[in-house]
Parts: structure tokens; C-alpha cells; sequence
């Protein structure tokens, strides 16, 4: 599966790990197995005992819940381009490549084929940016409850607030069973001491979330919406306050959809890296684990 090229029809395939495996411990004396403590036990025990173990699987427990919205979204997007390619064969309208890019772009259409366009494309080209940048803003959430976590197991010498990548990576940098994480997450130290991160896919997930939230690409994720089959190039505006023009790119449904599939393998991958670090919990960071049987 590894040289598998990822795609919109495959990217399912790939799950995060259980991370219940980092809390479950096993007792045997000598061959017979004599009691297995559950992520239920811990939660089940009462108030005081164990609170950190606790809060620890409730940060867990957050990172598997975004993550199976993100699968929902995803399989929405499977359904909705589905939907979107048999629309455009049926309008009758033609697509045409993007040079050296693997994109397609719909041809200009004539302005008697707006109608087909309006009646058969435009819906579901609609739902197609509106899963795919879902499925984004999820796994932005995603990162933002794995630096959270990351926070939390080593008690990391920055406020709560900057518990972000790539600023998460400046007090565990020292930590050696996180490094194959973060060189796999992309992040790195700068030449002037700075947490960054490399150019990849995290950094265009990033970039992309703190645009739109930012408000200043934020238009261009209603391109669905607001532009046709007529004209699929840039938005061009006047930034009154630096007084000059800038030009948006407007993506196309495969751009997001190529976006969100390699945004979701890339956390995948990683963040089971992760759980292959933390293999052995109790002997980590600042966590301590107490037990009593």
C-alpha cells in the first residue's frame, strides 16, 4: 500500500492507529495472564485517582472524534465528484488539461451552454468545494489537538494558546522518540532558533487555513458559488489598505479535492508515527502513571 499512489478513491484505505494500545497494561505471572487494565477501568475509577491518565485519553479521545468527521467529509466528497463528473457528461460540457500540472479545467462555455451549466454542474460542484474545505478545516483541527496533546504529555514550557505547529516543536525539540514525527510532520528549527516548517504539505495546510481565517484569501473558497463554467482564472481585487492589486487564484473542484486527499495521508501517516513513539507511555515526558492492583 505504500507505493499506492493516493487517491480521492483509495485515501479511505489508509486509518490512524488505536491509541487505547498507549493506556492498556497487561499483568502475567509467569505465562497466565492475570488482569488487563482498559481505557473503561481508568475512566471508570473514582474522582482524584488518576486524573492526569485521565485527561490524557480525553485529549485522545478528541483527536479520534475530529477524525471521523474528516472520513465522513471525505466519503461526501467521494459521492458529491461522483455526482459532478456524471453532471458534466451529461451537460454535454468538455473539460481540458492544466498544463504539466494533472489538473483539468472546465472548456469556456458558450454563453447558450450556461443554462445546461446552471441546471446540471453547478450543484454539485458546489458540494464538492463545500466537503473538501470541510474536510480542511478539520484537519487543521486535527494538528491543532495533536500539538494540544503534545502540550499536555510534557507539560511544554509555552502557554497553552501557542500549543500550535510548528511553535510545539521549539520545547520538544530535544525529545528523541518524537523526531521521526516531526521530520515526517515537516517541522524544523529555523537558522535563527524559530520553529518553522518545511515546504510540504503541512505548510500548504497551514497556509491555507490561516488565509481563510484571516480573511485574506477568504473569497476564493466561494469560487463554487460566485463563478461559472465561464471563467475559472483569478480574482482580482484592490487591497485598499496597501493600496495595490492581488490577484486570487481560483482553484478548481480537482485542485481541492488533490489538496484534501494528500493533507489526509500526510496527518495519517504522521500522527501513527506519533503513536509508534509513545509506544511506551509511562516512561515518557512528564507523565506519570500510577498503578495499584
Amino acid at each position: 500500500m505504500r507505493n499506492r499512489k493516493i487517491t480521492l478513491d483509495n485515501v479511505l484505505d489508509y486509518k490512524i492507529r488505536d491509541f487505547r494500545g498507549l493506556f492498556e497494561l497487561k499483568e502475567y505471572t509467569y505465562n497466565f495472564l492475570r488482569r488487563v487494565r482498559t481505557v473503561d477501568d481508568i475512566l471508570a475509577e473514582e474522582e482524584g485517582y488518576g486524573e492526569e491518565e485521565k485527561t490524557l485519553i480525553l485529549f485522545f479521545s478528541e483527536i479520534k472524534s475530529v477524525h471521523e468527521g474528516v472520513r465522513q467529509s471525505l466519503c461526501n466528497l467521494k459521492r458529491d465528484y461522483l455526482k459532478y463528473t456524471q453532471a458534466l457528461k451529461k451537460s454535454g460540457i468538455s473539460r481540458r488539461p492544466i498544463e504539466r500540472t494533472g489538473f483539468v479545467r472546465l472548456d469556456l462555455v458558450k454563453e447558450t451552454d450556461n443554462v445546461k451549466y446552471k441546471r446540471y454542474v453547478e450543484k454539485p460542484k458546489r458540494a464538492v468545494v463545500r466537503n473538501s474545505g470541510r474536510a480542511l478545516s478539520e484537519l487543521c483541527t486535527l494538528w491543532d489537538n495533536t500539538a494540544e496533546t503534545l502540550w499536555y504529555l510534557y507539560e511544554a514550557d509555552m502557554p497553552f494558546i501557542r500549543a500550535r505547529f510548528p511553535d510545539i516543536y521549539g520545547p520538544l525539540k530535544d525529545r528523541k522518540e518524537l523526531q521521526p514525527f516531526f521530520r515526517k510532520a515537516g517541522v524544523k528549527m529555523s537558522r535563527d532558533e524559530n520553529a518553522c516548517l518545511q515546504e510540504g504539505i503541512l505548510k500548504e495546510l497551514i497556509t491555507y487555513r490561516n488565509n481563510i481565517r484571516h480573511g485574506m484569501v477568504g473569497i476564493s473558497r466561494a469560487f463554487g458559488y460566485t463563478f461559472s463554467a465561464v471563467h475559472e482564472g483569478h480574482i482580482k481585487f484592490h487591497d485598499h489598505k496597501e493600496d495595490k492589486t492581488r490577484l486570487i487564484r481560483v482553484m478548481t473542484p480537482e485542485e481541492w479535492i488533490e489538496l484534501t486527499v494528500r493533507s489526509y495521508h500526510h496527518f495519517v501517516e504522521c500522527y501513527n508515527t506519533l503513536l509508534g513513539g509513545l509506544k511506551n507511555l509511562g516512561d515518557l515526558g512528564n507523565f506519570k502513571r500510577e498503578i495499584e492492583y
